[in-house]
């Protein structure tokens, strides 16, 4: 029975703790060594956590312009800024990623009410 317990409790953690290596490996180590170091020479890297238990602090805003259907329900004067958005930073099948970039980020902020 021990046994079998050790062996299913390997099988379980061995993909976790594989994964946490490679986080540590590509987004600490390798990211400091690569990126870091070139803007800031005089970083030093601290030493990790030897864990996953990490999570995103702060609270989430969502920065989503208006969907292209729902344009006739708005202001004019909005619907000039998300026509402009979507000249800008128009939908790219082949980078799915462009709306994550600082530029769209920036426009969508700059619009928000109370900031």
């Amino acid at each position: 029975m021990r046994f079998v317990l050790k062996r299913v409790y390997k099988s379980l953690s061995k993909h976790p703790e594989k994964a946490k290596n490679n986080f540590q490996k590509y987004l600490g180590d390798k990211a400091a060594e690569i990126i870091i170091k070139q803007d800031l020479p005089e970083y030093r890297q601290p030493k990790y956590y030897d864990s996953n238990h990490y999570m995103r602090c702060g609270n989430q805003v969502i920065l989503m312009p208006t969907a292209k259907a729902e344009l006739k329900k708005i202001s004019k004067l909005d619907k000039e800024e998300l026509k402009k958005y979507y000249k800008t930073h128009p939908d790219d099948p082949k980078n799915v990623f462009s709306h994550h970039m600082p530029a769209p980020y920036l426009f969508l902020a700059n619009r928000m009410e109370g900031y």
